[in-house]
């Protein structure tokens, strides 16, 4: 085993002797393996063990383990107890889905502190198997298939090469010490019953289905390379990222015949699962205004798009202008210029407002626009609905959400980027003119 890990790390060069890695160490056979196989090579080696607590004596049991084995060979040893139960409460999901999430946030920090070169994790050939499974079983898209990388950032799994079986016996053999966490022999997790009941199933229907299963994970990341990279190619008339978010080409989508692979592609970077591509796919027959959400994203139908933004937040506080007042910065920026109708003449630009000074109240307040809102547009006879005027100017729903109005006392007296009011506007008798101009940085 020693020779077939030192052969692996030269062809991967996942690490390079000399490097300060952490080695993620739980107290189970693998990442004691892990431990003591590098600790054999010219490493600067940190363990690091998490305390969840969850399983009282046993859980501490565990951590003196780690830590004896350190004192032994003179290993620094990095130990954090943490409350994964409470954690997984505080985020509303599963207690190992916590438990993962404290555990590499530690890494993260521990790995800045210590200025490490890698976080080792002890995932072998049988992690890969079971999650080429669990994927298939939650309908994953093509590269939920991949399987686990061996490198992600800084975190390095040097042991994807090995069964556990192999693991095992270089413990026996080695006299290396570990201990067994027996809730990973419960059938209370769906990835303990792929291990116990699916693979064994599996291997008796299908002698030497592993291998094949290694060769489509290996088949997986091929295509997941050369999916990426030619979807990736295609041109700002299918795909465009503007100020809003990533707009699809309605038109220009459904000439394509891998319309599904393409929106499984873009779904999971915005937290859509491969189960509800075909809700995206049928945004492209559903009325302007049709609206899917992942937990950081929505999808929403425009006129001839598939718009993608994050999910809306809550609006800008409203801002005041007081007189004199020559700039804003938020929630716009806005410039305010001052003076005469021969000093500021106007010009027709929907960045701009012009108005007579002396008819405005101030302070004047610039706020989202609200349902219900009505002005009466310069040159109209009487007053209009804020979201008929947005429909009549065809603005689509992500830019009617950001759309803000500017009051005079509780008169909207310009709508930015689109109408100014009458009973404000610039007249022969106008003597102080004041213009409010748009600045987009």
């Amino acid at each position: 085993m020693l020779e077939t890990f030192y052969q692996h790390l030269s062809r991967t060069r996942l690490l390079e002797e000399g490097q300060r890695v952490i080695i993620a160490c739980s107290g189970g056979p693998d990442s004691m393996a892990l431990a003591d196989l590098m600790r054999q090579f010219n490493f600067d080696i940190h363990l690091a063990h998490m305390n969840y607590g969850l399983r009282g004596d046993e859980s501490d049991a565990d951590e003196q383990l780690v830590r004896d084995f350190a004192a032994e060979f003179e290993l620094p040893v990095h130990v954090r107890h943490a409350d994964a139960a409470k954690a997984a409460d505080a985020r509303s999901g599963g207690i190992q889905e916590a438990a993962r999430a404290l555990r590499y946030d530690w890494f993260e920090t521990l790995s800045q502190e210590l200025n490490a070169d890698a976080v080792a994790t002890a995932h072998h050939q049988d992690d890969l198997i079971e999650t080429h499974l669990w994927h298939l079983l939650r309908g994953s898209s093509w590269s939920g298939f991949t399987g686990i990388p061996s490198q992600i950032g800084n975190i390095v799994r040097p042991l994807l090469f090995a069964r556990k079986s192999d693991l095992l016996k270089y413990c026996e053999s080695q006299a290396v010490p570990y201990r067994i966490d027996h809730t990973n022999d419960t059938l209370d997790y769906s990835r303990n019953r792929i291990r116990h009941e699916v693979i064994p199933l599996l291997e008796s229907v299908r002698p030497g289905f592993r291998k094949n299963i290694l060769r489509q994970i290996e088949n997986f990341r091929d295509l997941d390379y050369v999916a990426t990279q030619f979807l990736s190619s295609l041109t700002p008339e299918v795909i465009e990222v503007s100020n809003i978010g990533l707009r699809l080409n309605v038109n220009e989508l459904r000439k394509l015949p891998f319309q599904r692979l393409l929106l499984l592609r873009v779904a999971r970077d915005y937290g859509f699962p491969a189960r509800r591509v075909d809700e995206l796919l049928a945004l492209l027959n559903a009325d302007p205004g049709k609206t899917v959400y992942s937990p950081t994203h929505r999808v929403i139908r425009e006129r001839d798009a598939l718009v993608i933004t994050t999910r809306a937040v809550s609006p800008p506080p409203p801002a005041r202008i007081a007189p004199g007042q020559e700039e804003l910065h938020e929630p716009v920026h806005l410039l305010i210029e001052y003076g005469s109708q021969e000093s500021l003449p106007i010009t027709d630009d929907q960045m701009a407002a012009y108005f007579d000074l002396d008819l405005l109240t101030f302070p004047l307040t610039l706020r989202t626009w609200r349902t219900g809102d009505r002005m009466r547009p310069l040159g109209l006879p009487g007053s209009q609905k804020l979201s008929d005027i947005y429909t009549q100017e065809k603005w689509s729903t992500t830019e009617k959400e950001s759309a803000l109005v500017l009051c005079s006392g509780e008169e909207i007296i310009w709508a930015l980027k689109s109408k100014v009011a009458d009973s404000t506007k610039i007249s022969p008798n106008t003597r102080h003119v004041m213009c409010i101009r748009i600045i987009e940085d």
